[in-house]
């Protein structure tokens, strides 16, 4: 019985172990989550900036062409800088979903990433009591079994002769 205590308490750290670190996995895999969501962050931001500045390029550069051929006021020249302000505001709108996206995909990673933490913790709860029934339910081990030989049971150091009864 002392081993099977034993044992049982070995199951338990060992389970307690294991729940301890599969938490700290699952937080350091939210925090590398976070950070590479902050890293996309950065990135649209600076791709939002650079679709501005190219915006601002080319509809100078189609004021200047109009300018210079005398036809500054043209509703030809005003559409094409409309229009490329229109294409800017596409691509801004583009990178804002791939970030919404992105987002979502992350926030159901760290979902499953829970699910799957407390998968394993009830997992491992339920071998722990499974580990507990076992060695409380075996049997004594083999030196206090009995043994009969000829009609004559040996227990421990007392003989019972079934015979008599």
């Amino acid at each position: 019985m002392a081993f099977a205590l034993t044992a049982l308490a070995v199951a338990a750290v060992g389970t307690i172990g294991s729940t301890v670190m599969s938490a700290k996995a699952a937080e350091e895999t939210r925090e590398a989550r976070r950070a590479s969501q902050r890293g996309e962050q950065f990135r649209a931001k600076r791709e939002r900036v650079k679709q501005v500045r190219e915006a601002l390029i080319r509809q100078s550069r189609i004021e200047n062409q109009a300018a210079s051929q005398g036809v500054g006021g043209a509703s030809g020249a005003m559409s094409g800088v409309g229009s490329v302000a229109s294409q800017a505001a596409t691509n801004i709108s583009d990178i804002g979903s791939q970030l919404a996206i992105g987002r979502t995909v992350g926030k159901h990673i760290g979902r499953a990433a829970k699910y799957n933490q407390k998968a394993q913790l009830f997992q491992s709860a339920g071998s722990l009591v499974s580990s507990g029934f076992d060695l409380i339910s075996k049997p004594p081990s083999s030196t206090a079994t009995s043994k009969i030989q000829g009609g004559k049971e040996r227990m421990g150091g007392t003989t019972v002769d079934w015979t008599t009864f």
